[in-house]
């Protein structure tokens, strides 16, 4: 499977899972940029996530955060939120959330679905998941603005000293990242 090749190649560059940014969990776990993963009981920073941080309710990524999506759901969707944390609970109902749940301040599942419903056709074909993960990890991500006050191409050209940082990050959504970060 994808998820066994990942765990025996993974260098702790790549993510398991769309939803998933080592690098801006470690940088906002301090326990996990304090100390080096040698010697720890962690395989990677997905595994330290797991174990620890959903449970202390750190983010996975600026894409999902747990207060939007609790928010998101009625008193009986959310049982078992608190026990096993907003991701897990995420991901053990995901394939039941129709229509598709906000999960942060940053992306509008709605407002991107109307832009472009081509992408919704090929959520219902079973092409993508959802709107956010064809956002995350379409390949010709450039073609799609995760709103109308932000296009990803235009800022690139107003901070052309950016490219560098994209091209290091190596992630599809690296100058939107980058914005909300700065």
């Amino acid at each position: 499977s994808g998820f066994a090749h990942y765990c025996a190649n993974s260098t702790g560059t790549y993510a398991p899972h769309w939803l998933f940014d080592p690098s801006y969990y470690r940088s906002h776990d301090v326990e996990l940029s304090a100390r080096s993963k040698e010697g720890t009981i962690f395989r990677d920073d997905y595994d330290h996530f797991l174990q620890v941080g959903a449970r202390m309710g750190l983010a996975p990524s600026v894409f999902f955060d747990e207060a939007v999506y609790a928010s998101s759901l009625s008193s009986e969707q959310s049982t078992g939120l608190r026990k096993e944390g907003g991701y897990r609970h995420y991901l053990r109902r995901f394939p039941q959330t129709l229509p598709e749940l906000r999960l942060s301040s940053y992306f509008e599942p709605f407002a991107y679905l109307r832009k472009y419903p081509a992408v919704a056709v090929e959520i219902l074909k079973g092409r993508w998941s959802s709107a956010l993960e064809h956002f995350l990890t379409a390949p010709d991500h450039e073609q799609f603005r995760p709103s109308a006050l932000f296009s990803e191409r235009r800022y690139l050209e107003l901070n052309p000293d950016l490219a560098s940082y994209v091209e290091r990050d190596g992630s599809n959504r690296a100058a939107y990242k980058h914005f909300i970060r700065f």
